[in-house]
């Protein structure tokens, strides 16, 4: 991505890993990134950076209902059971 390092420390990623999530909106202002409590959330597999994503999702979506929020956070879950063993 041209300038993807550039665009990453610039609002907020400076030092995380990759992935590394931005939520923007039409004007290009940020919404959330994945930069959470305890660093990057990345691909989230432990419960704090599946609960980040699960806000991240939470405060950007439009109507995010309590059901698509519940499978994703199954999926991930799943996922991180499916690795784990």
């Amino acid at each position: 991505m041209d300038n993807g390092r550039d665009l990453l420390n610039e609002n907020g990623g400076k030092g995380e890993g990759i992935p590394w999530i931005e939520v923007i909106d039409g004007s290009g202002d940020q919404l959330a990134n994945s930069t959470g409590p305890d660093g990057n959330c990345g691909c989230p597999v432990a419960p704090q950076e599946i609960d980040h994503f699960i806000n991240m999702i939470e405060k950007t979506a439009k109507e995010p209902t309590k059901e698509s929020l519940a499978a994703i956070r199954k999926s991930l879950e799943d996922y991180t059971a499916q690795w784990r063993n």
